[in-house]
């Protein structure tokens, strides 16, 4: 991660302890564009925009981190419900999937 990019991450996670969701989301997206091979970036970026209500958005961010590590625990639950809310039809085969690479021992 870019040194500048760790600074939009710092000031993103100060905006959602402020209660500045979407705030937070727009930060997250230009850090992001500087590093965008980063799997937590996108992952945080998809928890902020599903916190703000923009579930597209954040199926998009997911989709990007899955692009990332496909067989990524986290980012296969967080799209089976992403799906799910959204009401798509795809929901119960993402949530199959996702649970076939469950980790074995704890959760993360």
């Amino acid at each position: 991660m870019t040194s500048t990019a760790r600074e939009l991450l710092d000031q993103a996670d100060r905006a959602v302890a402020s209660g500045d969701v979407r705030g937070a989301a727009t930060l997250l997206e230009q850090a992001t564009s500087l590093s965008s091979d980063d799997l937590s970036l996108w992952m945080k970026l998809a928890a902020m925009q599903r916190a703000a209500g923009d579930m597209h958005g954040a199926l998009g961010s997911v989709h990007r981190a899955l692009v990332l590590a496909p067989l990524d625990f986290m980012a296969l639950l967080m799209r089976a419900s992403l799906l799910d809310r959204l009401g798509d039809a795809e929901a119960h085969l993402a949530w199959s999937h996702a649970l076939a690479q469950r980790p074995s021992g704890g959760l993360p």
